[in-house]
């Protein structure tokens, strides 16, 4: 019965296991998901700045754009 593992080494054992395959499956799967999506975040940011950055060009050229940090809050929820 020496090779009998008693039932804490097993549950060690089996948490131990399962972690593994967790962070495995997390490198393998998860994470490269959560980058793509961050990609996708920046990108979208990005273009949301030109646009507004574009807005406000249009607004200089026209004459109506506004200096007041209060109305930009107000019109691009900043």
């Amino acid at each position: 019965m020496g090779t009998m593992l008693d039932e804490k080494k097993l549950h060690n054992l089996l948490k131990r296991s399962i972690r593994e395959v967790i962070e495995s499956e997390f490198e393998r799967e998860i994470k490269p998901r959560l980058n793509e999506i961050d990609r996708i975040l920046e990108i979208l940011e990005d273009g949301v700045l030109a646009q507004i950055a574009a807005g406000r060009f249009i607004e200089i050229e026209e004459g109506t754009a506004t200096v007041s940090l209060e109305n930009m809050e107000k019109k691009y929820a900043v």
